[in-house]
C-alpha cells in the first residue's frame, strides 16, 4: 500500500504538512469531513470544512494513483518488459494522464474478428466477397482458404 500520502496530498493541495497529516489521519481513521471541520480544529489547525474536503479529494485521487502504478507495473512485469528505467519512470509520475500515457505502447490491444481473419490468411477472400463479383461463388471461393485454424468453409467466410 501507498507509505506515506502526505507529500502527494501537500502538492496537489498547497496546504501545510502538519494540517494535512492530522487530516489524511483523521480521514483514515473513519472520521468525516463535517466532523473533522467542527470537533477537530485543534488537530487540524483550523482548516475549515472546504480545505478539508479538499485533502479528502487529493488523498483519493492519490490512492488512486497508487494502485494503477501498482496494476500497471504488474502488466509490464508480466510481459517480461519492466527495466529499472521504467520502474524509475513508473514511481515518478504523479498525475494519471501521465502515468497511463507512460503505460499505452506497454497496453495489451484486443484483436478482433476481422484482425485474427487477417492473420489466418483470409484478408484476399473477404476482398473478394466485399467486391461481390457476378462471377464465381463464396462457397468455392472459400475452400482454396481451408486450412490450418480454418477447418471448413463455414469457418472460412465467417
Amino acid at each position: 500500500m501507498l507509505n506515506d500520502p502526505v507529500p502527494l496530498v501537500c502538492a496537489r493541495t498547497a496546504l501545510p504538512a502538519p494540517a494535512v497529516a492530522a487530516v489524511v489521519r483523521l480521514l483514515d481513521d473513519g472520521n468525516t469531513v463535517p466532523f473533522v471541520a467542527r470537533y477537530r480544529k485543534e488537530a487540524t489547525g483550523g482548516l475549515d470544512e472546504v480545505a478539508i474536503g479538499a485533502i479528502e479529494l487529493a488523498l483519493k485521487a492519490v490512492v488512486a494513483l497508487h494502485k494503477r502504478r501498482a496494476a500497471i507495473r504488474e502488466a509490464i512485469a508480466e510481459q517480461g518488459l519492466l527495466t529499472p528505467e521504467l520502474d524509475r519512470r513508473l514511481a515518478a509520475v504523479t498525475d494519471a494522464r501521465s502515468l497511463e500515457d507512460l503505460y499505452l505502447p506497454f497496453k495489451r490491444k484486443r484483436t478482433t474478428r476481422a484482425a485474427a481473419a487477417r492473420a489466418q490468411g483470409l484478408g484476399p477472400l473477404a476482398q473478394r466477397i466485399m467486391s461481390q463479383p457476378q462471377d464465381g461463388r463464396p462457397e468455392q471461393e472459400a475452400r482454396r482458404y481451408v486450412r490450418g485454424a480454418v477447418t471448413d468453409v463455414a469457418a472460412a467466410l465467417a
